[in-house]
């Protein structure tokens, strides 16, 4: 009983943000900030603004439906077509849910919603970027070879089709990447992991501290000459110990025994400026850092044109938010 009653609120909230992801700018905004006369979506701040905010900050695409819509490329009666339609995919998910009580069906329909759906009605289904700010036009043409057989990034439904998400930049600059759903593709997972006994998969799990006792690390020095699947997770931290612990495979830690050494403190994370938490963690490497950190130890070339890719999609999103850039401050 008390599974049944957690599952439906869970459900029921989930649907219920759904539909909030619809109410779009319907009228015009006051902002004390004089509106340009044209869309400026490069990450260049513009040198005629009267100010740093001004100039940073790319949130005016938003202020009116208009501005909107020409940010997206739609006429205003194609943006009230698409929220129509999610609109009436949201109330088909809540008739669904109130059909079954089977905890299992309504986890599956609710990661099947977000596959097919996002997070939000107007974002790039590839990058997970708002799509006025989508930044798969700036992928390099040819992806990077990658030291391993696969890197699999092994996501939360929650956290599938989210802006501030880095995991989903990483198809679209290395090979053999991919996204995977937790409770959609869980059948793919067990496929590619069980398809050759010859292929060693391993967790990358930065926190060497989080210890039962029970975890089986490895180091680079024992992966040499193995084949091997990465398999990184993505969500929250409280979701992605949920997530590790169901899996039998040695870890692999990013961790070392020099770090934090001679006083220096370690580089801010490229996600820092979007971590919603003030003093949260600035120093947490976002999962693209940790993946790129892992693939480097491996033998991947440094070639800091992938992580520019993703700070490039962190910055868009940040400026597209009405975000300061707190976080170079730091």
């Amino acid at each position: 009983m008390y599974t049944m009653v957690r599952y439906g609120w869970t459900f029921e909230l989930y649907a219920t943000v759904c539909t909030s992801f619809v109410s779009l700018p319907k009228s015009p905004q006051r902002s004390s900030v004089k509106q340009p006369s044209t869309l400026l979506l490069s990450s260049t701040p513009s040198s005629n603004q009267t100010s740093d905010v001004e100039s940073d900050s790319l949130s005016h695409t938003v202020g009116s439906p208009e501005k909107y819509a020409a940010a997206l490329g739609m006429t205003l009666e194609q943006v009230q077509i698409r929220k129509e339609l999610r609109e009436e995919s949201v109330r088909e998910l809540q008739e669904q849910l109130e059909g079954t009580f089977d905890g299992k069906e309504r986890h599956r329909l609710i990661c099947q919603h977000r596959f097919k759906q996002g997070k939000h009605p107007f974002t790039c289904p590839k990058c997970w970027s708002y799509q006025p700010v989508c930044i798969c036009g700036d992928a390099p043409g040819k992806k990077k070879t990658i030291p391993c057989e696969q890197v699999i990034i092994w996501t939360h439904h929650s956290e599938w089709g989210s802006q501030s998400n880095t995991g989903s930049v990483l198809p679209l600059v290395l090979e053999n990447t991919r996204l995977l759903m937790k409770g959609l593709h869980d059948g793919n997972l067990e496929s590619i992991l069980n398809a050759d006994p010859t292929i060693q998969p391993v967790i990358l799990w930065p926190n060497v501290n989080f210890s039962n006792g029970n975890e089986n690390y490895v180091t680079f020095d024992d992966l040499v000459g193995k084949k091997v699947i990465l398999l990184a997770m993505e969500g929250t931290w409280r979701q992605a110990r949920r997530m590790v612990s169901k899996f039998p495979y040695p870890r692999l830690s990013l961790t070392g025994g020099d770090s934090g050494s001679n006083n220096v403190p370690p580089p801010i994370s490229i996600l820092a400026p979007l971590r919603c938490q003030k003093d949260g963690p600035k120093h947490s490497v976002c999962t693209a850092e940790a993946v790129v950190m892992a693939l480097e130890g491996m033998g991947l070339d440094q070639d800091p044109s992938i992580l520019e890719l993703v700070k490039r999609k962190v910055d868009q999103t940040r400026r597209y938010r009405g975000k300061l850039n707190l976080g170079a401050k730091q």
